[in-house]
């Protein structure tokens, strides 16, 4: 049992290692970003974004007000998604 434990962590140990060798070629973004119509940010609860751009910081990098639709009822991502689909 000792045995097969330690060949199964070996495994895992080896596999980890090939991952992180070569985890940066798909992780790492190599395009300049294009500019975008329209960015959504779902959150099901306030606070959520924390870390996050506030709307307000939105507003100073230049972005409209008018566009920001902030939906305080919504209990979870996915009725804030729904909300948001029936206003529009």
């Amino acid at each position: 049992m000792k045995q097969k434990t330690t060949i199964i962590l070996l495994i895992s140990f080896t596999l980890f290692l090939i991952f992180s060798l070569y985890a940066k070629d798909y992780l790492v973004v190599n395009e300049d970003p294009l500019k975008s119509d329209v960015i959504v940010a779902l959150s099901g609860y306030s606070g959520r974004l924390e870390n996050g751009t506030t709307k307000e910081e939105a507003i100073e990098f230049g972005n409209s007000k008018e566009l920001h639709i902030i939906e305080e009822q919504a209990t979870s991502t996915y009725t804030n998604a729904v909300m948001q689909k029936k206003k529009w």
